[in-house]
């Protein structure tokens, strides 16, 4: 994505409002297209420039590992279990947007930039809290 694109996740309409946090929200995708989601209301706000920036700092596959940036990993909610075999630690952000909710989480949108920024995304420098970690290839 160029600077010039806005992606789809990001939902631009919020961001000229007078909203005082982000909401993201994401999703983990197992081999076998099983889905879980998950969303966080940080508090503060992101600029849009800021959301497209997170949004280009995704890996190759437009994927990033929650652990990796203080969030939740969601593969230990999966009813489907972890088949090491197949599996991996990569979860998509589905939304990016400001919000009136309550935040859920004290990571606040200013300190979360700072971190995904700095994120290491390959299996090696991503901190992945699963008990059955993936081999690496």
């Amino acid at each position: 994505m160029t600077s010039t694109e806005i992606s789809p996740v990001i939902e631009t309409e919020t961001f000229g409002q007078d909203h005082p946090n982000t909401r993201l929200d994401y999703m983990y995708r197992d081999a076998d297209n099983y889905k879980q989601n998950a969303h966080v209301v940080m508090p503060g706000t992101l600029t849009l420039e800021q959301a497209i920036a997170i949004v280009d700092g995704l890996d190759d596959d437009d994927g990033f590992v929650p652990s990796a940036v203080g969030l939740d990993d969601l593969q230990e909610r999966m009813s489907t279990g972890w088949d090491e075999q197949s599996d991996h630690p990569y979860h998509e952000i589905t939304g990016i947007s400001l919000t009136p909710q309550v935040p859920t989480v004290g990571m606040t949108a200013a300190e979360f930039v700072v971190i995904f920024a700095a994120a290491d995304w390959s299996l090696e420098g991503a901190r992945v809290t699963l008990e059955h970690e993936p081999a690496a290839d």
